[in-house]
């Protein structure tokens, strides 16, 4: 009768059934809830820089760095080389206000394991004596967890160094108008040898300057340029890694949250559990033997009999001891509740009060309860406190409190269950790990080390299911109604308790998932939810709601490509209309790599990118002798598209060095452009080859039309070819986001149109609309269709289609709008 699910009677016959199939366990979730992984993907160097991580050439980048560490020094030499520059500073004392990149993370010791609490501790100081210097600048934060945020080789003892992303985003949600930027520096190549400090700071210096706009950026082995990626990753349920009579060693299960989900554990596994918490079990006084329950709804009258007894005894209590006195008896009460619950289900428990942080204690514990229930083969580390304060005002104890919790409680269970045949260990985390939350810095740090050291686990325990679980908010627990009313008003959704001890259990049968997940919601930094957002979810009645504003400068290298010399007009260098498009997307893809899936898009990609009224303000003619400098200001907020669904939307404005607009668009994601139907029936292209006239201005590297076109009144064909056939050494690297020479093919297309339809050579004004069926460059041979829709005057307007050989759409212009160059027409 114990037996409630088909896996645990095949797991009672032996195995000698097969397993049922694996199930979606997303798919069984309420709306809004999943299951998240934080994935890393490619992410090559785009040339634009989050110039306010720098701030002005002539103000230092401030670098926080360890007395006698090799690190900082170097990197302050390789910026200074480039005209950046940079001030070294050791430790909080003498903080000065500006752009602040923290090297603290990084500390050339072997194995510096014992003092990593001191090493986070002396991060956080820094931070907060530098907010409370002024008005905080941009901040970058550097960590050592192998280049890949954990996930590939690592360290061991450099897993504590990934705390150092949670003060990032903290910092970033407490002080939205700072920029921010995590880099993860791999310090040893993929065998394990040590890279030079030089190279290392070579590497930073060349992400500071020439790097992207990315938030989270990698530098792994190799030379390989990560960025991190959230990515729903549905449970898939299988066998359960514990069986009947396992014990299981659970820090803080038994109250709260944790204690639900130990509950359906034991349902379902009937495993042993010794539960570990702070609370000693005492006899409650006879005074409140008439009151039933406990927690928030329970403790007011349990106050009121422990009051009440007490003046009938003369005494006149303080309300603080009376309030400590009830918590006391209500913990108690919860304690014995879950003891009684967990047997109703068939799973024996102990309850033994220890520190979780005292290791001696625990292993004392453990070796007197496996003579009689066997060695430990689970661990569920979900003891924590928090200690809510913004950075400028938490303690060091309040964060030392939370961190030792979290880290040294972990470190504890795994020195005292060294020898045993673990084989599930599960780490209670936290979304405010992957997000940052405000007022959380601590526990965003400490929670993030228990991501990297389950990381760590998983590699050194092949056979063992490690799992670092990434809560959500619940609806109990530490969720007080007055912060569960916050949430609602953000679209926050929680995790009812049921829901939230399923989920649990599915973990427990998954061994394939990664070894860091986020239970819940969509994990999404709170600073990026829009102000006056409704409690549904609707935006206001306006279009577009502004959330934040940036300005990405452009590397000069993006200015220098070789190819541009093949784009001249009248004998000057003109930047084509499609480069631009370029960097927009680069900058796109580089602010939002993990937005969600759009619609109709496979599960874990997000949907194209679509470009509209990309709009020449002013052209941009290159001198190689004084390049110009670029900036793109992009302001991100949310537009309601045609589907009636709220989309990101970043509206994008190009600007020379002297604040000059020179083109405008708006990228947004949502439903693509339908395809324009192609103009069938063309009669045989009778002009001279394209680049055999004055037509087109193309040298070599753009020359992509292929010689026999067709085309009238009503549109135009050719077939084109793809940087991957031109030689790009772009396409082979995977650093274009679209592919440049068939883009800027399809308008030389629209230019031969024009030149047909309206009697002179032209130029690109504006595109209505660019819609890429996926990023970077096609393959293969493609064949561009263009469809006219109007040309009178000097103007034309068109639309058109590139499709690769199969048929499928690459890429779709809308309105392509041209304009006859009068010098130079017939």
């Amino acid at each position: 009768g114990q037996l409630r699910t088909l896996g645990q009677i095949v797991e009672e016959m032996g195995g000698s059934v097969a397993s049922p199939a694996a199930e979606d366990h997303t798919e069984q979730l309420p709306e809004g809830l999943g299951r998240f992984a934080a994935t890393v993907v490619e992410a090559p160097a785009s040339g634009l820089i989050r110039r306010a991580l720098l701030g002005p050439q002539h103000q230092p980048l401030l670098i926080w760095s360890k007395p006698g560490a090799a690190l900082g020094p170097a990197l302050a030499s390789a910026l200074q080389a480039q005209g950046q520059a940079a001030a070294l500073i050791g430790g909080p004392a003498g903080v000065v206000a500006g752009h602040s990149l923290l090297l603290l993370g990084v500390v050339d010791v072997a194995d510096d394991q014992a003092n990593e609490e001191a090493h986070l501790l002396e991060a956080f100081q820094t931070l907060r004596a530098w907010v409370k210097a002024g008005a905080p600048g941009g901040l970058i934060t550097v960590q050592d967890t192998g280049g890949r945020f954990g996930q590939g080789p690592m360290a061991p003892h450099a897993a504590w160094t990934g705390a150092m992303a949670g003060l990032g985003r903290t910092f970033a949600i407490e002080y939205p108008e700072s920029d921010v930027q995590i880099i993860d520096l791999a310090r040893h190549d993929g065998l394990g040898a040590p890279l030079s400090t030089a190279d290392l700071a070579a590497r930073l210096c060349a992400e500071l300057l020439h790097g992207g706009p990315e938030r989270e950026v990698g530098l792994a082995a190799h030379g390989a340029r990560l960025t991190l990626t959230d990515r729903l990753c549905p449970a898939h349920p299988r066998a359960s890694a514990l069986q009947r009579g396992d014990l299981v060693v659970v820090s803080g299960g038994a109250r709260g949250v944790t204690a639900e989900t130990v509950i359906a554990l034991g349902a379902h596994t009937g495993a042993r559990f010794l539960l570990l918490g702070r609370s000693p079990l005492e006899v409650e006084p006879a005074e409140v033997a008439g009151v039933e329950g406990y927690g928030e709804l329970a403790e007011p009258a349990i106050k009121g009999a422990l009051m009440r007894a007490a003046m009938a005894r003369g005494e006149r209590p303080a309300p603080a001891a009376i309030g400590k006195a009830a918590a006391k008896i209500s913990a108690c009460r919860e304690i014995r509740d879950t003891l009684a619950r967990l047997g109703q289900v068939g799973s024996e428990a102990i309850y033994e009060a220890v520190d979780v942080v005292d290791g001696p204690a625990i292993a004392a514990l453990l070796d007197r309860v496996r003579p009689s229930w066997g060695p430990v083969k689970g661990l569920i580390h979900g003891a924590g406190v928090i200690q809510d304060r913004l950075i400028a005002d938490k303690t060091d104890a309040q964060l030392q409190l939370v961190l030792h919790t979290k880290i040294s409680g972990l470190r504890a269970l795994l020195s005292a269950t060294e020898n045993d045949p673990l084989s599930v260990i599960l780490a209670f985390s936290s979304v405010a790990a992957r997000c940052g939350n405000r007022g959380q810095v601590d526990y965003a740090m400490a929670n993030e080390h228990l991501n990297a050291s389950c990381w760590v686990e998983a590699q050194r325990r092949p056979a063992c299911l490690v799992r670092a679980l990434g809560w959500g908010p619940w609806a109990g627990g530490m969720v007080t109604p007055s912060l569960k009313a916050r949430f609602d008003a953000l679209g926050v959704p929680l995790i009812p308790l049921e829901v939230g001890a399923a989920m649990l259990v599915a973990e427990v049968m998954d061994p394939t998932g990664p070894a860091a997940v986020v239970l819940g919601g969509e994990p999404k930094p709170e600073a990026l939810l829009a102000d006056g957002q409704h409690k549904d979810g609707a935006a206001p009645a306006s279009a577009a709601v502004s959330l934040q504003r940036r300005a990405l400068s452009l590397s000069p290298d993006l200015l220098a490509a070789p190819w541009l010399a093949d784009h001249q007009v009248d004998g000057r260098i003109v930047v084509p209309m499609v480069y631009v498009a370029e960097w927009m997307l680069r900058a796109a893809h580089g602010l939002h790599p993990d937005l969600p899936p759009a619609p109709g898009a496979a599960v874990g990609r997000a949907g194209p990118w679509t470009i509209e009224g990309l709009a020449a303000l002013k052209g941009l003619v290159l001198d190689p002798a004084a390049l110009p400098a670029l900036s793109l200001q992009v302001t991100e907020g949310q537009h309601r598209c045609e589907d009636g669904a709220l989309h990101t939307a970043l509206d994008m404005l190009l600007v020379d060095g002297d604040g000059r607009p020179r083109y405008k668009a708006r990228l947004r994601r949502g439903p693509g452009l339908r395809a324009p139907a192609a103009v069938s029936g063309l009669p045989a292209w009778s002009g001279p080859l394209p680049y055999a006239s004055q037509s087109l201005f193309h040298g070599p590297a753009l020359q992509v039309l292929e010689p026999v076109t067709a085309g009238d009144g009503r549109g135009l064909a050719g077939a084109l070819r793809g940087a991957a056939a031109q030689g790009w050494p772009e396409a082979t690297r995977g650093a274009l986001r679209s592919d440049l020479p068939a883009l800027d093919g399809a308008l030389q297309l629209a230019l031969l149109w024009t030149e047909a339809a309206l009697g002179g050579p032209s130029l690109p004004l504006a595109v209505g609309g660019l819609t890429l069926a996926h990023a970077g460059c096609a393959q293969g041979p493609l064949q561009a269709s263009l469809s006219a829709v109007e040309a009178k005057g000097d103007r034309a307007r068109c639309d058109l289609v590139i499709r690769d050989q199969s048929g499928a759409v690459y890429a779709i212009f809308t309105d392509i709008q041209t304009f006859v160059r009068r010098a130079a027409a017939r």
